[in-house]
């Protein structure tokens, strides 16, 4: 597992894929310090993006190759397909993350990982119409008798749990959830700021298709951001 990039987080972000050392090759840049140049066909994508997205644009596509070498692939351009989500080579899966202050990317070989997304968000207060829109009654449920800070940041846990979570899904699936879709159980380790969690099927296709059965969730709360992992192991 690489952890190249500058930044506090990086342990943080690299303990969301402990059970897959070897597999997962995440890298963190908090600042959006890297910044190598881009590919012609990614330069493209963002021709017309504002100097912030561009930042992080550029920093994103940065730590996903830095990610790549871990793989032992070279430089490659990373495109934008038409519905926004990166084009990965051939026979890997991977993600990427950005909040105001840092991006992550993880990548893996398919053979190994059969789905991956990951989430980092940046420590603040939902406002009550988006914790509504983001935590189902459920959710909602099982945060009210939480403690400590997974009590505190409950609902932005939530949130970044499931949008890892439909990172992993939209690859394989080619299709949007909405927020409902999914509930999300978390259970802590010892310190109360890492655990796991579990994904349970609400929306009929995505409990018929049996994919949020698979997904190991893993979560950290780390300094100023909260993070999310979901893997699906692959066949190997």
């Amino acid at each position: 597992m690489s952890g190249g990039g500058p930044g506090h987080g990086v342990a943080a972000a690299q303990g969301l894929f402990a059970d897959w050392v070897g597999c997962v090759h995440v890298v963190e840049d908090r600042g959006f310090r890297l910044a190598e140049p881009l590919f012609a066909e990614e330069e493209a994508a963002i021709a017309r993006a504002v100097p912030q997205r561009r930042r992080e644009f550029i920093a994103g596509r940065t730590a996903a190759r830095r990610a790549l070498a871990g793989l032992d692939i070279g430089p490659c351009p990373i495109p934008v397909a038409a519905d926004r989500a990166p084009c990965w080579p051939g026979g890997v899966v991977g993600s990427i993350s950005h909040s105001p202050a840092l991006v992550l990317a993880a990548v893996a070989r398919e053979r190994e990982i059969a789905a991956l997304g990951i989430d980092a968000e940046a420590v603040a207060r939902l406002e009550p119409e988006i914790i509504a829109a983001v935590c189902t009654e459920e959710d909602r449920r099982f945060l009210a008798g939480g403690r400590g800070r997974l009590a505190e940041t409950g609902p932005l846990l939530v949130f970044s749990a499931k949008e890892a979570f439909y990172k992993a899904f939209y690859p394989l699936h080619r299709r949007f959830l909405d927020h409902d879709a999914a509930a999300i159980r978390f259970f802590a380790a010892p310190g109360g700021e890492t655990g796991s969690f579990r994904v349970i099927a609400r929306e009929p296709g995505l409990r018929a298709s049996g994919f949020a059965d698979r997904v190991a969730g893993r979560w950290a709360l780390a300094g100023d951001h909260v993070y999310a992992a979901a893997v699906v192991p692959g066949p190997g």
